[in-house]
């Protein structure tokens, strides 16, 4: 009979004790949310063309489009016509492809790549653009001639 009585009188107890621990554990994981003492997490700033470089990139070794700063990097960009072209040297940071150039125009706000990524590209092409991104082209990478 004791035995029993004394049970009972530990259950309120040991309730209290673990409702104790939920309330500081609760106080102890949002003190820092309720008095504005966590920083928020901000992603690194990136160059708006990386994202369309990467896709047209062959995947990397797990298949994935290749990463900004860690599988190529924007050696130079330059824009023509009112910012509404870009010329963009990339490099490969593994030297796989070596890198290359690329052409991209905005439309609605969103730059969609026109020509490569690639080290070379025909003069016909190349002539079907505006003719200050041409010849840049022309002066600084590498135009050839199909043959037909």
């Amino acid at each position: 009979m004791q035995m029993d009585q004394k049970q009972q009188s530990t259950k309120p107890v040991v309730f209290l004790l673990i409702l104790l621990g939920i309330l500081l554990g609760a106080v102890l994981l949002t003190r820092p949310i309720l008095f504005g003492e966590t920083k928020p997490y901000q992603l690194q700033k990136s160059d708006p063309l990386v994202g369309r470089i990467s896709q047209a990139l062959t995947p990397n070794n797990g298949g994935n489009p290749p990463t900004p700063g860690r599988d190529f990097t924007l050696l130079s960009t330059t824009y023509f016509e009112n910012g509404t072209w870009v010329v963009t040297n990339i490099k490969t940071l593994d030297d796989s492809s070596g890198g290359g150039m690329v052409v991209l125009k905005e439309t609605d706000g969103i730059f969609d790549i026109v020509l490569g990524p690639g080290t070379a590209f025909d003069s016909y092409s190349v002539d079907q653009l505006p003719s200050s991104v041409s010849l840049y082209i022309k002066n600084n990478g590498v135009v050839y001639d199909p043959v037909f």
